[in-house]
């Protein structure tokens, strides 16, 4: 009977550990496209019409953006690392892998409601703000403003998600509510968007535009490309590596059964 079980599972083990492997392997190459349409999609001029925009693909679009900032509603997300390679191309400053506990530089993304001039509201991530912001001084552009941003979306969090507006506001010595992640009901109760006139909270991310801007002597938040506002959290690199791990479990369960079954047999 043991020696029935024992031909059944381990095979079903050495099949299981197998398929995860050639599972990997077909999103490490699904990923590889992914990219590619990216690069693709970014390297395309902006579009102006914000109704024409589809995300439904889960891909990142450039969009010129028009209208005036409500800084009295905005808030922070944080604390966080900086947009990937916006202070260094690699290195503990490049901001990769910028989650709380990460060894770079921390900060809060300052997120800022923009009225748009053909009406409506949507949320603009201006960019990366350090833990010293030297009293909030930076840049709030009065009036109205063209920005190009890249889309972006809220987040959602886990089963052991903390609460997502921070009960500490004060000991982050910051003026304005600071979320611990994004989620989409917390950024409408701070920013105001309301849902009945907003069904849609849309949100993108304002990128780094050459010839800088005349932030009246104050300093710039810290903004990235498109090409590094838009990155995967898990790169081909990983999907090859999960797909080597279970193909060689996979090879060291049949040459284990194999060894266990004939040690049975004798």
């Amino acid at each position: 009977m043991s020696l029935l079980l024992g031909q059944i599972f381990f095979p079903a083990l050495c099949l299981g550990t197998g398929g995860l492997g050639f599972w990997q392997s077909k999103r490490y190459f699904e990923k590889i496209e992914m990219i590619e349409k990216q690069e693709a999609l970014l390297s395309a001029p902006p579009s102006s019409d914000l109704s024409s925009v589809d995300t439904s693909d889960g891909l990142s679009r450039r969009i010129n953006l028009r209208g005036r900032y409500i800084h009295s509603k905005e808030c922070v997300l944080g604390p966080r690392g900086p947009p990937p390679g916006a202070l260094a191309q690699d290195g503990p400053m490049s901001g990769r892998g910028g989650g709380g506990l990460a060894s770079s530089p921390q900060g809060f993304y300052v997120y800022t409601p923009l009225m748009l001039v053909d009406g409506g509201v949507v949320m603009v991530n201006r960019g990366w703000d350090s833990v010293s912001h030297e009293n909030d001084s930076y840049n709030r552009p009065e009036g109205v403003v063209d920005l190009t941003a890249v889309t972006s979306s809220t987040e959602k969090g886990g089963m052991f998600s903390p609460p997502p507006i921070s009960p500490f506001l004060k000991d982050n010595g910051r003026p304005q509510p600071t979320l611990l992640w994004l989620e989409e009901g917390a950024v409408r109760s701070v920013s105001g968007v309301d849902e009945a006139k907003e069904p849609r909270l849309r949100v993108f991310k304002e990128v780094a535009r050459g010839g800088g801007g005349g932030g009246g002597g104050r300093r710039e938040l810290v903004r990235p490309t498109a090409e590094q506002a838009v990155e995967f959290k898990v790169g081909p690199e990983t999907h090859a590596g999960y797909a080597a791990t279970w193909f060689s479990l996979s090879a060291a369960g049949v040459i284990m059964t194999r060894k266990l079954l004939r040690t049975a047999k004798v």
